[in-house]
């Protein structure tokens, strides 16, 4: 898994 935004500036989301 990686970190990255979303839609949303400030709202972090783990994708695989």
């Amino acid at each position: 898994n990686f970190y990255e935004t979303s839609e949303t500036p400030f709202t972090p989301i783990y994708t695989i």
